[in-house]
């Protein structure tokens, strides 16, 4: 959805961002490229925007190897997601407004062993996207390693969900 041009009210920003009531302005710092990350925020920075900024792509990611392999997905921090599988990369952009310090990332364990992760990011732990972030599951023995995951993004400033989706990780290594 979009805000609408005008005629725009605060439950409009609260259905379009989200958050808690009693509704405040100050809880959407930043919500888009178009609105204060900090100082004074307008009603009229608000007009005709959307949140529909980022996306976390549902994805299956399989890896099959001799030896070894290795499935990751890695959250850049200029907004760019590489996801690694047999079929090949994909990437796409999952953030199109604002800079990776105003999002935090997390992931969290639906069902499956868990995978491994960057330094200090484990389950059901909002870590900010200013750093590049990889969750893989990598297998160096005979096998399969699977996992279910849901990623979730939300805003750093007010701490305010923005979309979360899921992805699955599998990676067979054979000898």
């Amino acid at each position: 959805m979009t805000t609408p041009t005008s005629a725009l009210g605060m439950s409009h920003i609260q259905t379009e961002f989200g958050g808690s009531n009693p509704v405040a302005i100050s809880e959407y710092y930043g919500v888009n490229a178009n609105v204060a990350s900090s100082g004074l925020i307008k009603m009229s920075q608000f007009l005709g925007i959307s949140a529909a900024t980022i996306q976390i792509l549902s994805r299956d990611l399989y890896t099959y190897g001799t030896y070894s392999a290795n499935t990751p997905c890695i959250f850049h921090s200029n907004g760019l997601c590489q996801m690694y599988a047999d079929t090949g990369a994909s990437n796409y952009t999952f953030r199109a407004v604002g800079t990776g310090g105003d999002y935090d990332i997390k992931w969290t364990l639906n069902s499956g062993t868990t995978p491994q992760a960057s330094t200090g990011w484990t389950n059901d732990t909002y870590l900010n996207c200013a750093t590049t972030r990889t969750v893989y599951m990598r297998q160096t023995v005979n096998g399969i390693l699977q996992c279910n995951l849901t990623v979730s993004i939300r805003h750093n400033a007010n701490g305010t969900f923005i979309t979360s989706n899921t992805l699955i990780l599998a990676a067979e290594a054979y000898k």
